[in-house]
């Protein structure tokens, strides 16, 4: 029983992944080139070009596999959510069935509803927890790019740019997190999008932008002047980071108590307290 439902549980796995591969290559040669627009046709389906076939490594086939369960978790979650009446969405159709499918292959080998349900919201709490430590990270290295982001805007200002200028000219100067999200900006913008809008939406992501985001959209909209507004964000902004980092330098001796504790002082008395015990032992005795 234990084999025939592992059979069928990599079985599927393995049909969604040669599925993706399959669509993703039969999209490949109807639209010539990388990026092609979804639906679109060349000039000669029978002259596009055909990539060469990957090959099978074990890199592939965990990536493959990797696919696969991604698929076969969105397909069991997705009805699931659908039943529940909530809005589609893929990440949340994914972790769903990722957390159900586990729970239901424990139930059919027998393992009993505790371990089951406890697999279950193993395999949902660990993508979650992983998303949202990444968005964590994220957070906070928008947060450390800020102040630089926010002179070099400011000089660009200064120098007699617009805030679009100005903003090409950071996006040319800057590699970071912040300088990706402006690239995304100044593509919209570059599709007919107004500058203060695309602003708005990058804002929304972060605290820590807000006060930059408001100028520049004030600056847009209103004729707002930005060099004192620049100065006293760029302010705000690097206090703020020091603040954090004198917070992380707190917790430092907080962290370092359990490797204290339970790996240096245990060596410690290995090497110095034990010897003289064990030497002081033969004395001791009648």
């Amino acid at each position: 029983m234990t084999a025939l439902v592992l059979a069928v549980v990599t079985a599927l796995v393995v049909r969604q992944a040669r599925h993706r591969r399959r669509r993703a290559e039969l999209r490949r040669r109807l639209v010539p080139g990388a990026g092609g627009t979804r639906g679109a046709r060349g000039p000669d389906v029978a002259t596009a070009p055909v990539r060469p076939v990957t090959p099978v490594t074990p890199v592939t086939l965990v990536a493959s596999a990797a696919s696969g369960w991604r698929s076969l978790a969105a397909a069991t979650g997705a009805p699931l959510r659908r039943l529940a009446r909530r809005p589609a969405d893929a990440g949340a159709d994914a972790a769903l069935g990722g957390a159900v499918v586990p729970a239901v292959v424990a139930l059919v080998l027998g393992s009993g509803v505790p371990l089951a349900a406890a697999l279950g919201f193993a395999a949902w709490a660990g993508p979650v927890s992983i998303g949202l430590a990444r968005r964590t990270r994220t957070r906070r290295a928008r947060a450390d790019e800020a102040p630089e982001v926010i002179d070099l805007i400011r000089l660009g200002v200064g120098a007699g740019l617009n805030v679009r200028l100005a903003l090409e000219a950071v996006v040319r100067h800057h590699d970071g997190i912040l300088a990706t999200e402006l690239r995304g900006v100044l593509a919209r913008v570059g599709r007919g999008e107004r500058l203060a809008d695309a602003l708005d939406s990058m804002g929304g992501a972060s605290d820590a932008l807000r006060p930059l985001v408001d100028a520049l959209v004030a600056s847009e909209r209103d004729g707002a002047p930005l060099g004192t507004t620049l100065d006293r964000v760029a302010t705000d902004a690097r206090t703020a980071r020091r603040r954090r980092r004198e917070e992380a330098a707190r917790r430092v001796p907080v962290k370092l108590l359990f490797p204290l504790v339970f790996c240096t002082l245990p060596a410690f008395a290995l090497l110095t307290v034990v010897p003289v015990l064990l030497r002081s032992l033969p004395s001791l005795a009648p």
